[in-house]
């Protein structure tokens, strides 16, 4: 065993990924690894919120077999806590059998009462044999992305390739990239954005990390819309092993009529296919925000319903989340200047993961 690893129970041991060279590889052969699976997201993390990687590894015979990825949060707010992973929309354990699994989250149990947690949050199944209730539901939506364009094309509702032909009539302007322009534009766009739902952005230093982490690497894109050199509509897109993921996607609502949205999100999904991926994750969505989830189904993909759980230690059991989204606060948010505004991202953006 690795001097590094630490041992937490019979055969399973804690790692960082980011001093495993192999990692990627590993993580790349599972058909339910997405990119929140990668080295690069677990760096992402780690760089901007300063978590502490606490992955744990199941070997045989000094081999891999399954793995489950966390992280530990230490917050004012709601103290010392496990989570796997933060800001992930899912998150599944990398387990070979439901036994694995059942013997990775007893680790997870170990795990929690040595360092102290309050809690623990999986973004993806747990043991059966817990019979847990959810904490959330949500709808993620997946496009299928083999084919050629014309293909993908005629998978399109109709009335998102009306959209989409619009957005193209109008005199809109595409741009790709993941440069300094790029990012400032989707920053900039995703302030207004979440202003518009009444939370603050991510912190401007998650944005930087991403660039560096990803797009820098030829692992994610920034597809951005303007209009006479006004950044109007952007989206970020990441991939890994093959699958991509739809990130964020922000917009101008001035220019809403001329479906600059839709125009993102197409070319978005032929830049996918030219990277050779094979599916398109479009994130999970809230079940009762019906306007998204119409939007990420007329792209021609499969809808399903994934489950988020959060384990309390000191109840001993596994409890249904509040909606932290909703409240005074969106109303405090609204109201404040774009400087404020993005302060208080940076300030309290880490206390929700």
């Amino acid at each position: 065993m690795n001097a590094r690893w630490t041992s937490v129970a019979p055969g399973v041991v804690q790692v960082d990924p980011l001093s495993i060279s192999w990692w990627d590889d590993f993580a790349a052969n599972w058909p339910q690894a997405t990119v929140f699976h990668s080295r690069a997201w677990a760096r992402t993390l780690v760089e901007t919120y300063a978590f502490s990687p606490r992955y744990l590894l199941l070997n045989e015979e000094d081999q891999p077999r399954s793995a489950l990825p966390l992280m530990e949060v230490d917050g004012w707010w709601r103290g010392r806590r496990g989570v796997s992973l933060p800001f992930s929309d899912y998150c599944p354990a990398l387990a070979r059998s439901p036994d694995d699994l059942t013997r990775l989250m007893e680790a997870v149990m170990r795990m929690a009462t040595a360092r102290g947690w309050r809690s623990i949050d999986y973004r993806g199944p747990v043991d059966a044999g817990s019979q847990a209730q959810p904490q959330t539901s949500y709808y993620l939506h997946t496009v299928d992305l083999k084919g050629d364009e014309k293909e993908l094309w005629s998978k399109l509702r109709p009335e998102v390739r009306r959209a989409v032909q619009k957005a193209r009539k109008s005199g809109l302007e595409l741009a790709c990239g993941g440069g300094d322009e790029q990012l400032s534009a989707l920053y900039r766009l995703q302030t207004i954005t979440r202003r518009r739902h009444g939370l603050p952005p991510q912190p401007g230093k998650f944005f930087r990390v991403l660039q560096r982490n990803f797009l820098k690497q030829g692992g994610g894109n920034i597809v951005t819309v303007h209009n006479h050199g006004e950044p109007v509509a952007a989206a970020l897109f990441l991939h890994f092993a093959g699958r991509a993921l739809y990130k964020m996607g922000a917009s101008d609502m001035r220019f809403q009529s001329w479906r600059p949205n839709d125009l993102v999100m197409w070319e978005g999904i032929r830049w996918c296919r030219d990277q050779g991926c094979h599916e398109l994750s479009l994130g999970r969505t809230d079940l009762h925000h019906e306007g998204l989830r119409r939007f990420k189904a007329g792209w021609g993909g499969c809808e399903n319903i994934v489950q988020t759980y959060r384990y309390h230690t000191d109840a001993g059991t596994y409890v249904e989340g509040a909606d932290m989204l909703n409240g005074v606060h969106n109303h405090l948010f609204r109201m404040m200047p774009t400087p404020m505004l993005q302060w208080a991202g940076a300030m309290l953006y880490r206390e929700t993961a």
